[in-house]
């Protein structure tokens, strides 16, 4: 049988995967790296198919309400929050104007509250003058919240602008009301930084100019949806360099767990094939390693197809696929020779 093939059987015969032990080990390498590569990519593509502004693609609970309202109260008093590049050239966030003024009595960070249930529907926070660790610490506290019926949280959806980041998490008001929502149970969460953002930005301008700089007007359902654009794409550039961050590192990470998988499987082929009355017991590592590797690409293509339909499930089911594969292989295949009875003394 020609490798194209044994190749295509191998896909659903153990016989053939055994015997891909008896062509070349390049072959059996190259099939290993395709597998381990082709069972990642689901995985990869939801990875980069996540921008920043799918945070805004659930439930936004008005969430697009109050941050109407909060660039409105930064334009009526005149309070800039605009990237600059420092004197490292690393893009940062600056305040320009007073905050507090548009703080509500002793609050310190601006809060927008459902006018008839009085309900908080987003609290902002300026932490442009704090350290990283400072801003990264405050959010890790508002995060720990609790919330009870003896002592309520005050939890909200919130954003905090930080000098070099900005982390903002949604919340679903009504199990913030009865208590089943604390801090650490957010719908939807980002975080996002300024790196990818053009100096000169100011989101006090996205409540007046378009993404090409015309005005528009926001009470208008045409300058809602430019409103929001604006916010979107400043989302989706906050997270650009963490998307790409992440996209390499969790491909690189599930292709070294993939790797990992495959190598484990080998061994437990060679662990299986010994023993004297094992009819395998003369597979050496090699062989195993060859019978290994035939034996992913089946895996591979499963987890290919399912991972993008299971998308939550995408790094586990080629584990899975791959040790029911020996699992099954080790019983068919690699299992010892059944002993006959014990011959009858007459």
């Amino acid at each position: 049988m020609n490798t194209i093939k044994l190749i295509f059987a191998s896909l659903f015969k153990n016989d053939a995967a055994i015997e891909g032990r008896k062509k070349s080990w390049l072959i059996a390498l190259i099939i290993f790296l395709f597998s381990t590569i082709v069972a990642v990519i689901p995985l990869t593509v939801a990875t980069a198919n996540t921008n920043g502004s799918s945070f805004f693609g659930s439930t936004l609970y008005s969430f697009d309400i109050g941050l109407q309202k909060f660039n409105q109260a930064l334009d009526d008093n005149n309070i800039d929050l605009t990237v600059a590049a420092n004197l490292d050239s690393e893009h940062i966030l600056v305040t320009t104007g007073d905050p507090s003024v548009m703080y509500q009595g002793t609050d310190t960070f601006y809060r927008y509250n459902n006018p008839v249930s009085d309900q908080t529907i987003i609290k902002v926070y300026f932490k442009t003058e704090s350290t990283v660790t400072e801003t990264t610490d405050f959010v890790t506290a508002l995060l720990a919240l609790t919330n009870t019926s003896t002592a309520p949280g005050d939890i909200s959806s919130f954003i905090v602008f930080g000098s070099h980041a900005m982390y903002a998490y949604l919340y679903n008001p009504a199990g913030v009301a009865d208590f089943s929502v604390a801090g650490s149970n957010y719908a939807t969460g980002f975080q996002g930084n300024f790196t990818a953002i053009e100096p000169g930005t100011n989101l006090r301008n996205f409540i007046k100019y378009d993404a090409n700089g015309d005005a528009f007007d926001v009470t208008t359902a045409a300058g809602q949806t430019k409103f929001m654009n604006n916010w979107k794409s400043f989302f989706d550039k906050s997270y650009s360099q963490i998307k790409q961050t992440l996209l390499w590192s969790s491909t690189g990470i599930m292709i070294g767990v993939d790797a990992i998988i495959g190598i484990f499987m080998i061994l437990m082929i060679f662990i299986l094939t010994r023993g004297k009355s094992n009819p395998n017991h003369t597979f050496s590592i090699l062989d195993a390693f060859k019978i290994g590797s035939w034996s992913m690409l089946s895996p591979a293509l499963i987890a290919l197809i399912l991972g993008f339909i299971f998308t939550s499930y995408a790094s586990m089911i080629f584990i899975m696929t791959m040790g029911l594969r020996i699992m099954w292989m080790s019983m068919k295949n690699l299992r010892p020779m059944p002993t006959g009875p014990a011959p009858v003394k007459k």
